[in-house]
């Protein structure tokens, strides 16, 4: 157990994460946030109705959508390819080669199957490419037999350990 007072820990997070919160401010992070999923989505901004004349169109160009969709495919592609496998399993030596494909075949499985990390890179990538950050927070479940994995928001970084979101049942 470490001598460590509680007391003095909890300032110090406190006051390093309003230190966060407010350098985020001052960046303007949440505008930034906002200005990256309305160009996604391509959402329409009144102000720019009018110029360069009035009842000009307003619609953003799909460029961002576009750009972004193509990154998120190929990133994807590249760790989950349809005809392999996202593991590769390779013996280090002559008498490693008899045993490394069980083990190759072995390891996909438990990833495929037994985990949701191809759900949570897909959503990561989607999110790297949209907010420029992705965090994927990775735990070992509580009976210690495999892990659960789980695509964090940047400004959630925070979150208790075991938190899935930032919602009161999550």
């Amino acid at each position: 157990d470490a001598d460590v007072d509680d007391e003095r820990l909890l300032s110090y997070l406190k006051e390093s994460f309003q230190k966060a919160v407010q350098y985020k401010e001052y960046l303007g992070w949440v505008e930034k946030q906002e200005y990256n999923i309305k160009a996604y989505y391509m959402q329409k901004e009144r102000a720019w109705s009018q110029t360069p004349w009035k009842g000009a169109s307003s619609y953003r160009s799909p460029l961002t959508a576009t750009l972004t969709d193509t990154a998120w495919a190929y990133m994807f592609q590249s760790i989950w390819p349809d005809a392999g496998s996202p593991l590769q399993v390779k013996g280090g030596g002559i008498e490693d080669i008899r045993t490394s494909g069980i083990l190759n075949q072995y390891m996909n499985n438990v990833l495929e199957n037994e985990t949701n990390l191809k759900f949570v890179s897909d959503k990561n990538i989607f999110r790297t490419f949209t907010t420029g950050t992705g965090i994927i927070k990775v735990r070992r479940k509580l009976d210690m037999s495999s892990v659960d994995c789980s695509s964090v928001d940047v400004e959630n970084i925070y979150a208790p350990l075991y938190a899935d979101g930032c919602r009161v049942d999550q």
